[in-house]
């Protein structure tokens, strides 16, 4: 190779993550693991409730559906504090 750097896609699994857990049958499938005792579940009971930025011009990177009466959120981990992710929880909770 010359020397050009390859650069690597660095929210490569965000992105994976996203757009598969986007699906309403991987949700629900997520959702049967976390409760198995509900075997009555439909993809139809299912409502999307991800947040959408505001401020900025991005999507978050977490992803939040109601089943029922039951939140389920996916949120990023991050390996240092960031005010951020308060709010995000916030705003579901709200």
């Amino acid at each position: 190779m010359s020397d050009q750097k390859i650069k690597t896609k660095r929210n490569i699994q965000d992105s994976v993550f996203t757009n598969l857990f986007a699906e309403p049958e991987n949700q629900l499938r997520v959702y049967q693991a976390l409760h198995p005792e509900d075997t009555e579940a439909t993809v139809d009971d299912i409502t999307d409730v991800t947040l959408k930025a505001v401020m900025t011009t991005q999507l978050y990177n977490d992803l939040g559906f109601t089943m029922q009466d039951r939140t389920v959120v996916l949120m990023e981990a991050q390996s240092i504090w960031s005010m951020n992710i308060a709010l995000r929880a916030m705003m579901y909770l709200g």
